[in-house]
């Protein structure tokens, strides 16, 4: 995402956390979709802690304690 963005772009995303889900690495024995729609699900910690090199959070809204809408802005240098 950060590369299509312009520095100091912006990017709004929804997010839907799946506590204690690891990292999603395509390498990995049995690598593979984990549900019907979807390859992987996203955790917290490291879905931020991937997102942080490229991104800052502006504006975090939590809504359930699982879904929860970002406003992240591009660094200018990542």
């Amino acid at each position: 995402m950060a590369r299509v963005l312009k520095p100091n772009g912006e990017l709004i995303a929804w997010v839907y956390y799946v506590p204690g889900m690891p990292p999603y690495d395509p390498s990995a024995e049995g690598a593979g979709k984990i549900d019907e729609f979807h390859l992987f699900h996203l955790d917290k910690p490291w879905f931020l802690q991937t997102m942080a090199p490229h991104f800052t959070v502006l504006e975090e809204l939590n809504i359930d304690g699982f879904s929860h809408f970002y406003r992240f802005l591009r660094k200018p240098y990542h």
